[in-house]
């Protein structure tokens, strides 16, 4: 079988975020974030799983909304949001913070960790490539990554 892997430091974006309830994490910090979409799969008559170029691209798009925001859980149940016109008001962990709606990105998510964005990040590019056996990591340092796929036969090169 074949394996294709798209992104790394050519893939990520930026944002801050928070970990509720957590002692460290519980504070607003940043990262930057990096995702690789691995597939598997035999080759077509054009010599490729999938062309990579249309890859990026479209992880790109996906990103582009996360880049250079604040991310917030709204699934969250220590996570309280109130939109207004032009402004998010968030309260979580004692804390309330009042945020220009531009610089906030509200996720469907319990956390924003590794783990739920290479499950989020999936669930979109599925979308578009769901005929094909991929994995999505995602990296917010180096030697910290998260991964998910549908698939518990999936094997990347480094389960090995």
């Amino acid at each position: 079988m074949y394996g294709l892997k798209v992104g790394g430091f050519k893939i990520k974006f930026s944002s801050a975020h928070f970990l509720v309830g957590h002692p460290k994490c519980g504070r607003l910090h940043g990262h930057n974030w990096l995702v690789t979409v691995e597939f598997k799969g035999k080759i077509g008559e054009d010599g490729m799983i999938v062309d990579f170029i249309d890859v990026k691209k479209y992880l790109k798009e996906i990103i582009e909304p996360l880049d250079h925001k604040l991310l917030i859980p709204v699934a969250s149940p220590g996570v309280n949001v109130k939109i207004e016109k032009d402004k998010v008001e968030l309260e979580q962990g004692g804390k309330r913070y009042i945020l220009p709606k531009e610089d906030v990105c509200l996720l469907p998510l319990k956390a924003i960790t590794c783990e739920t964005l290479a499950k989020y990040i999936y669930d979109k590019i599925k979308s578009k490539y769901g005929n094909l056996l991929m994995k999505v990591y995602v990296s917010e340092d180096i030697g910290v990554e998260a991964s998910y796929s549908q698939s518990s036969s999936f094997q990347s090169s480094s389960d090995q």
